[in-house]
């Protein structure tokens, strides 16, 4: 409540949404306002609605969690099948695959008629073996690091044969 242009009183009754004042009028017929101990004529009155205070409560998230699959993203560009290590040969590899994990996998040949074929790599040697038709085949797997690995997770870049 607004009296006169310069003065307000906020005299708000809790639980009501109005205010409520006792006007006096004096001698001279005029509307006056006391409040302690200061009075004052009232020569206009206003009633002004302020907006209420806006409360929120702030909203209950549940965190969710994406797993971003990289094991599906290797290349055969990242081995590199050489013939260069000890008088060795170069494997082969077959077609690059998805195991039932979504992970990307490739098998590496190494075959030598009529020979023990050995199969080594930058870690460990993968295998070695004789028989019909005197190869090896190895598959190794997609890590999340999109790396090539074998069996117990050793990344692998190098691969080549030999045979004896």
């Amino acid at each position: 409540m607004e009296f006169n242009p310069d003065w307000s009183n906020s005299s708000n009754i809790p639980g009501n949404d109005s205010v409520i004042v006792s006007l006096g009028c004096n001698t001279h017929k005029q509307w006056t306002f006391s409040l302690e101990g200061v009075t004052i004529v009232v020569t206009g009155i206003d009633c002004l609605a302020l907006p209420l205070p806006i409360t929120t409560t702030p909203a209950i998230t549940t965190p969710t969690t994406t797993t971003v699959k990289t094991c599906d993203s290797c290349f055969l560009a990242q081995l590199n099948l050489t013939n260069t290590e000890h008088g060795g040969f170069a494997p082969t590899s077959g077609n690059i695959t998805t195991d039932i994990n979504g992970c990307a996998n490739i098998p590496i040949i190494c075959s030598a008629p009529g020979k023990t074929v050995h199969m080594f790599s930058n870690g460990p040697q993968l295998g070695s073996g004789s028989g019909t038709p005197n190869s090896l085949n190895v598959t190794l797997a997609c890590n999340n690091n999109r790396e090539w690995t074998y069996l117990t997770n050793t990344v692998i870049t190098l691969i080549y044969c030999l045979a004896i």
